[in-house]
């Protein structure tokens, strides 16, 4: 990638959205709502349940991040009635 990518490679390409588990280029969608922890404290992994962050909600986070020219970015979801 270019040191100045435009805003469509970002779109595609931005952040870190592989998939370190099985070296996919796109990141697999995580349907997962709990993940292994070896005891209440301390998940095993970087994800503990669903609502505090999964993988596919990670590499949405990255891509954002990148193409608003940051380094974090966080995704919330709310309900309007």
């Amino acid at each position: 990638m270019s040191t100045n990518p435009k805003f469509g490679t970002l779109a595609i390409h931005g952040g870190d959205q592989r998939d370190k588990g099985h070296n996919a280029i796109v990141p697999p969608i995580t349907t997962a709502t709990s993940f292994i922890q070896s005891n209440i404290d301390s998940p095993a992994g970087d994800f503990c349940y669903a609502r505090c962050g999964n993988p596919t909600r990670k590499a949405y986070e990255s891509a954002l991040a990148s193409l608003e020219g940051g380094i974090f970015a966080t995704a919330t979801a709310c309900k309007y009635d």
